[in-house]
């Protein structure tokens, strides 16, 4: 499978790819060469084009985790204009949307990592624009999962799956392990998961108080976000 990950910065991305890479060492890892994008017009677009064209180098049957994903050039596309930094403007997003759009289906699985309660972030201090970022993900992923039909930023056909992976590092593998089974394959079934009746208590016990916790400000978050975000941009755009 192809698998990428995609959030803010310092959410644990780098030590998800670490620590999925041994539990799925049949998996090869691809790093970009930054841990976030460009922020001048021609650094971002050189980018993207380099993620894109590495997503096509792979097959379904391919293992590879990438530690980024097209979103996140999306992502940062959306701040920067909000933020008026030169270059990124209605012209540069109607470009990227579809490009963005049509490199997931090069993706089989994207696991998210937001900010959350149930996930504690690498450094203490507050970060705006972290936080920001992390309200466009937020957003975007929300619109995912409650009107993928009209959703301008996945196909809508070859879609990847998108998941939420949260809680403290050996917590998150135990999530990843309710998709993929120990021979990095997707599970084919509800009776292949992990969470089988004879697991189902065990992995209950370990994360109820994080996942309660994580939906409920998940949803809040979410809603909130992409009120402001999606809905702003769609009507500001004229996207394809």
């Amino acid at each position: 499978m192809r698998i990428c990950i995609s959030g803010a910065p310092n959410t644990g991305k780098q030590n998800f790819v670490e620590d999925f890479s041994k539990e799925w060492d049949m998996y090869s890892v691809y790093r970009a060469d930054k841990s976030k994008p460009g922020f001048t017009k021609e650094e971002l677009l050189t980018e993207l084009n380099a993620c894109i064209d590495n997503l096509q180098q792979y097959k379904r049957e391919d293992n590879i985790i990438f530690d980024n994903s097209p979103i996140d050039y999306l992502v940062y596309s959306f701040w920067a204009a909000d933020k008026g930094i030169k270059g990124f403007d209605k012209e540069l997003l109607n470009s990227i949307v579809p490009l963005v759009r049509e490199s997931m289906r090069f993706v089989d699985i994207v696991f998210f990592t937001p900010i959350s309660l149930a996930s504690p972030i690498e450094e203490e201090k507050e970060d705006v624009i972290r936080e920001e970022l992390d309200n466009i993900y937020k957003a975007i992923v929300a619109n995912y999962h409650t009107n993928l039909e009209a959703d301008m930023f996945f196909p809508k056909d070859d879609c990847p799956s998108v998941i939420d992976i949260f809680g403290t590092r050996e917590q998150r593998i135990l999530l990843v392990k309710n998709y993929i089974s120990m021979n990095g394959d997707v599970f084919g079934s509800e009776e292949d998961s992990i969470l089988n009746p004879e697991n189902l208590q065990d992995m209950e016990n370990i994360l109820k108080s994080q996942i309660k916790a994580n939906e409920e400000e998940q949803r809040e978050l979410r809603t909130e976000a992409m009120k402001k975000v999606v809905t702003a941009y769609s009507k500001k755009l004229k996207l394809p």
